[in-house]
């Protein structure tokens, strides 16, 4: 019994029925199935990857190291009028100005050495036209053949948009240098209407300070008159002594020369200033010369003024007697505000000094201060705080530009105690500067 079933075992096992033989055959059936099934893939990828070639927006070219095309796609026959026959019977030199014939093997060997190359060129079609492009050319090796796998865009909207754009541009840049040109001109124009304020502006301190300059010329000519008077009584009574008269002549003499440095003071403070002019010139000097032209009225106004100078130098570069008239216009502001102040109560404290890299001038006085709503005008031209008819409404405001002008600033302080405080800022410079 056990020997017929390991008989029938052994039998079994080295057997090739009918099953088995359909085992293999299904088996090899499923291997080609497969193979047929991957060849469908491939011919499917390969249809596809023929199809995008040819219907690319893009004009495809594959040349040979000879510089023949090997193969164009429907772009490049539609754009350039050739039939695919015609153009892989042609050589990139034949549509392409820029590659003439020696220059293909250069070419050749630079895309060798870098692989992958984007230029512009021109690409010239069958009626003679041509059309600028942008190539992506690509170096490829194929089944140990060497290839230039080009890619050509057609950029004359590109070009045609840069064009446009560089026109406008032009246009633009013209515009701009007739503006700059119309903006100089309109400054040269505001330059000389400034200095006409200016120079206004001075006439009219100068009106105002009419009192101040005849007593500064009214004093040496009344004692002239004094001294020649008592010349005249000596020659009538012939007591004239030589000494005596010598010395009354240079007393004579010394006032002439006082009455014309007052009047070259005004010629100098009333000419018209330009910026080239500009010198080196000591702050403290410039409010020493304003003072001696106003602190006659000042005095006798009943103005009490405090000066509190530094002792040193305040050296700055600038137009002396465009400075004067910013002090000039300061001190008379101050003068008019403390009119309105009882006598007794009328005083002014002037101030300089260093600041660091500035020189520092602050003019402060007890008048009856500058309202709220005034404060942010008060350097606007024509502005004034003054009754009809009593100012011009420049003399801040051509303060302040003159001031601006040397690269300075002129600024009203914020005072709680009803005092106004202008304080005036100058960039000092070195001693040893040359004028």
């Amino acid at each position: 019994m056990g020997d017929d079933n390991d008989s029938r075992a052994r039998s079994g096992a080295g057997s090739s029925g009918p099953e088995t033989d359909a085992l293999t055959s299904l088996r090899a059936s499923e291997a080609r199935l497969g193979d047929v099934t991957e060849q469908g893939r491939l011919e499917e990828e390969l249809r596809l990857a023929r199809f995008s070639l040819e219907h690319c927006a893009d004009a495809v070219f594959w040349i040979g190291p000879d510089a023949k095309f090997v193969y164009v796609n429907q772009a490049a026959c539609d754009r350039l009028g050739f039939t695919r026959e015609e153009l892989c019977d042609r050589y990139v030199f034949d549509i392409d100005p820029n590659f003439p014939r020696h220059a293909w093997e250069p070419h050749w060997r630079e895309l060798q050495d870098k692989r992958v190359m984007v230029l512009e060129s021109v690409h010239r079609c069958k009626d003679g036209s041509e059309v600028p492009v942008e190539i992506m050319a690509s170096y490829l090796e194929y089944h140990d053949r060497a290839y230039n796998c080009a890619l050509a865009r057609d950029i004359s909207e590109r070009r045609r948009a840069a064009e446009q754009l560089q026109q406008a541009h032009d246009r633009l840049e013209q515009r701009v240098q007739q503006r700059t040109v119309e903006l100089q001109r309109a400054n040269d124009e505001l330059k000389d209407v400034t200095m006409q304020l200016v120079h206004s502006a001075k006439l009219a301190a100068l009106g105002e300070l009419t009192a101040g300059i005849a007593h500064e010329l009214n004093q040496p000519l009344n004692a002239m008159k004094i001294t020649c008077q008592g010349l005249l009584r000596d020659a009538d009574r012939a007591a004239l002594v030589q000494s005596n008269v010598t010395d009354k002549l240079a007393t004579v003499v010394g006032l002439i020369d006082k009455m014309a440095a007052v009047i070259l003071h005004m010629r100098v403070f009333t000419r018209q200033s330009r910026p080239d002019e500009r010198r080196l010139v000591d702050l403290l000097e410039v409010i020493e010369s304003a003072f001696g032209v106003t602190e006659q009225q000042l005095r006798v106004n009943g103005v009490e003024v405090t000066r509190e100078l530094c002792t040193h130098p305040l050296l700055v570069r600038a137009d002396a007697a465009n400075l004067e008239q910013v002090v000039l216009n300061l001190l008379s502001n101050a003068r008019w505000a403390l009119m309105k102040q009882p006598p007794g109560g009328r005083r002014l404290l002037v101030s300089a000094r260093a600041e660091g890299a500035w020189a520092v001038v602050c003019y402060l006085d007890t008048g009856v201060g500058i309202a709220e709503d005034a404060r942010e005008k008060i350097f606007q031209p024509f502005f004034t705080t003054k009754d009809p008819g009593e100012g011009t409404g420049l003399g801040l405001s051509v303060a302040s530009k003159i001031v601006e002008e040397h690269g300075g600033t002129l600024e009203l302080l914020d005072e709680n105690d009803g005092t106004t405080c202008f304080e005036l800022r100058l960039p000092l410079v070195g001693r040893n500067d040359d004028e």
